[in-house]
C-alpha cells in the first residue's frame, strides 16, 4: 500500500513537471495587426505584442489579421490573413536551438523563415503534405486540397501524402501541391494576378516589423523584358505655305519735273496775281483776270492761264 502511494505521488508529480515544460514558453509575439487569437497550453487568448507562445498553442488570423513570431532559436513566424496554425512538436536540442519543431497549418498564408536550429529540424504539415525545410525563407498558401508555395530564398523540399517529392529551389520560384503530385511553375512573376494573389504577405509588407521583411516582393511584381530604345517619332514640322506674293503696286503717274528756275523769273498768281510770264529778258505779259494768255518778246515764251492760275513773277510789269 504504501509502494502504491509512492508510485501515485511519483506519477503526479512527473505529470506536474510535464506541464510546467510545456507550459514554457518558446517565442514570443514582436507585432499583431487586426485580430489574432490563440488556444492551448497558453490559455484562450487575444495575441497581442510580447504574448509567449506555447508548444501545443493553436493560433487563428482573422482575413486581414498577422501575428509575427520569434521562436528562442531565431526561427520567424508570421500568422498571415486566415491562418490556421498549431505547434505540433518541439524538442530542444540546446537551450537556443530545435532538434524538432512540426509546425501543422491548415489553411491561410504565412511566412516562415528558419533560425538557428539544424535546417533538417524544420517540419511543415498541410492538408495535402510535407514541407521539409533547406535553410530558406518563403511564403505559404494552404487550402483543404492545395498548398502555394512561392520561395524568398532557399530550398524546399515538398513531399506530397502520397509519397511524390519534388526539390523546389531559385528566388521567387513558384509551386503547387497537391495529393496528387507537385507541380513546380516556374517564376512567379511570369504567373496571372490570381496566383500572385495568393502570397498577401508579398503584395504588402508595410505592416511587416523590419525583421520580418523580405525582398521577395519583387516576386509579386511582373518582369518587363527591356525592349532596344526606340526613337521617339518626331511630330513632322508644318511647312509653312509658300509666302503670298503681294501684286506689285502700280505705279504712280509719273509727276512732271519742275520747271528749271535757271535764268527764269517765275510766279505763281491766282485771281489776285493775273498772267503769266516766262522771260530772260524784259516780259511784258497781258493782264488776263481770268482766261487770259500772256505774250512776251524777248528770249524768252510766255504763257498765261485763267482759272485763277498765272505765272508771272520777274520784271513781269
Amino acid at each position: 500500500m504504501r509502494n502504491k502511494s509512492r508510485l501515485y505521488f511519483a506519477l503526479v508529480f512527473l505529470g506536474l513537471s510535464l506541464t510546467c515544460a510545456s507550459a514554457e514558453p518558446i517565442g514570443s509575439v514582436v507585432e499583431v495587426s487586426t485580430r489574432v487569437t490563440g488556444s492551448g497550453p497558453g490559455g484562450n487568448r487575444e495575441i497581442i505584442p510580447q504574448s509567449s507562445i506555447y508548444l501545443n498553442d493553436n493560433l487563428n488570423a482573422n482575413a486581414s489579421g498577422n501575428a509575427q513570431i520569434k521562436f528562442i532559436d531565431g526561427t520567424k513566424l508570421v500568422v498571415g490573413p486566415g491562418a490556421r496554425i498549431t505547434i505540433d512538436e518541439l524538442l530542444y536540442s540546446t537551450d537556443t536551438s530545435f532538434k524538432k519543431l512540426t509546425i501543422s497549418a491548415v489553411t491561410g498564408a504565412f511566412r516562415f523563415v528558419t533560425g538557428n536550429s539544424n535546417k533538417q529540424a524544420y517540419q511543415i504539415n498541410t492538408p495535402v503534405g510535407t514541407m521539409g525545410v533547406r535553410g530558406t525563407a518563403f511564403d505559404v498558401q494552404v487550402t483543404k486540397s492545395e498548398t502555394h508555395i512561392t520561395l524568398i530564398h532557399g530550398a524546399v523540399r515538398l513531399c506530397t501524402s502520397r509519397g511524390s517529392c519534388q526539390d523546389m529551389r531559385g528566388k521567387c520560384s513558384y509551386a503547387v501541391m497537391r495529393r496528387s503530385g507537385v507541380s513546380l511553375k516556374g517564376d512567379l512573376r511570369e504567373r496571372s494576378q490570381s496566383e500572385k494573389d495568393k502570397f498577401p504577405l508579398l503584395a504588402s509588407q508595410s505592416h511587416l516589423n523590419a525583421g520580418f521583411r523580405h525582398w521577395g516582393s519583387s516576386c509579386v511584381t511582373t518582369a518587363f523584358k527591356m525592349n532596344p530604345a526606340v526613337p521617339t517619332p518626331q511630330k513632322p514640322t508644318t511647312q509653312k505655305a509658300a509666302a503670298e506674293i503681294t501684286p506689285p503696286t502700280p505705279p504712280s503717274s509719273p509727276t512732271p519735273p519742275e520747271p528749271s528756275n535757271s535764268n527764269n523769273r517765275s510766279g505763281k498768281g491766282d485771281n489776285s496775281n493775273p498772267g503769266n510770264g516766262n522771260s530772260s529778258g524784259t516780259n511784258r505779259g497781258t493782264d488776263n483776270p481770268n482766261n487770259s494768255q500772256g505774250k512776251g518778246k524777248g528770249n524768252g515764251n510766255g504763257n498765261g492761264n485763267g482759272n485763277g492760275n498765272g505765272n508771272g513773277n520777274g520784271n513781269n510789269k
